[in-house]
Formats: structure tokens, C-alpha cells, sequence
């Protein structure tokens, strides 16, 4: 409490409930619209259709210069309804099977970090030739070999001629 008998802690924050997107895009879609604040989810959410993108463009070119509030009611009136519930859009994730060998380039080129993000589109993670010289030089087991597509050779093993003739 401060001097005049007040809480430092701003309440507001707590008392606010927390809001879930799925039930504002259902309130959306049936013909209400949702918190000011869930704008851009809304729309992404929403533009997941083809029969609703171009509505969504129009609406998204105006998002910087209209009340955020006339937007959503933008959104409420010119949504088209699409059988079944639109699912969320998802993000692609990009990751390559030779990610686990980006410590071991690094060590074996001797770049800091920024070096290896900057190297890394100039270097093509699947050339057998840098797999076969990072087995060699950092000495990979069996498992790593084959995830690499290397085969591991074990020596033979031929009776010296010298045992061969002391017998």
C-alpha cells in the first residue's frame, strides 16, 4: 500500500477473464462479434476458407485507418458461413533430418554461431563427402553413421604370414 491507502497492484489485470479464441470465432460465426483485441487471430482464422479471403482482404486493407470495432462488425456481417468449423492455421515447420549435425559443422569449420546461420544456406547438408569427413574427423558410432547413410566398414582381420610360418 502506498501513502494514500492504495493498492501498488493494478487489479484490473486480475479481475479480466481470460479469453479463448475458439469461442471468440465462434461467437463470430454465430453473428456476434468478438473482443476488439482478438482482431488479427480472428482473422487469420477466418480468412482459412477460400469463400472468405477476398472478404478478409477488403477488410484487413482497412485494419490502420477504422475503428477496430467497426471492423468486426465488418467481419460479423460479411462472413460466409462454411459447413463445418474452419480449422485454425497452422505454421510450417522447416526442419531438415541433418539438424543434429549443425554443433559438429560448427566445431569442424570452427564458426561462432552467427557464422553457421550466415554458412548455412551455402552449405548443402546432404553431401556424402562432409558426412564421410565429419564421421572421420569427430569419430561417429554406428547410429550416427547410418543416420548420415554412411556404411561402417569394421577392418579385416588376415592372419599375418610371420603366424604362418612359426607353425
Amino acid at each position: 500500500m502506498n501513502a494514500f491507502g492504495k493498492s501498488l497492484v493494478i487489479e484490473d489485470d486480475y479481475k479480466k477473464p481470460k479469453v479463448n479464441l475458439f469461442f471468440e470465432v465462434n461467437k463470430v460465426i454465430g453473428g456476434r462479434p468478438a473482443e476488439e483485441g482478438l482482431l488479427v487471430p480472428v482473422f487469420q482464422w477466418l480468412s482459412n476458407t477460400r469463400e472468405n479471403i477476398s472478404t478478409m482482404q477488403k477488410i484487413n486493407e482497412k485494419f490502420f485507418f477504422v475503428n477496430k470495432s467497426i471492423l468486426m462488425r465488418q467481419v460479423v456481417l460479411n462472413y460466409r458461413k462454411v459447413p463445418g468449423f474452419p480449422k485454425y492455421p497452422k505454421a510450417k515447420k522447416e526442419e531438415h533430418k541433418q539438424e543434429w549435425l549443425l554443433p559438429f559443422i560448427q566445431k569442424y569449420f570452427d564458426w561462432s554461431c552467427s557464422d553457421l546461420k550466415f554458412n548455412l544456406e551455402f552449405l548443402s547438408l546432404d553431401d556424402p563427402e562432409l558426412h564421410k569427413e565429419l564421421a572421420v574427423h569427430f569419430g561417429f558410432d554406428k547410429k550416427q553413421c547410418r543416420k548420415l547413410g554412411l556404411k561402417l566398414t569394421a577392418p579385416k582381420l588376415e592372419k599375418s604370414k610371420l603366424n604362418q610360418i612359426n607353425k
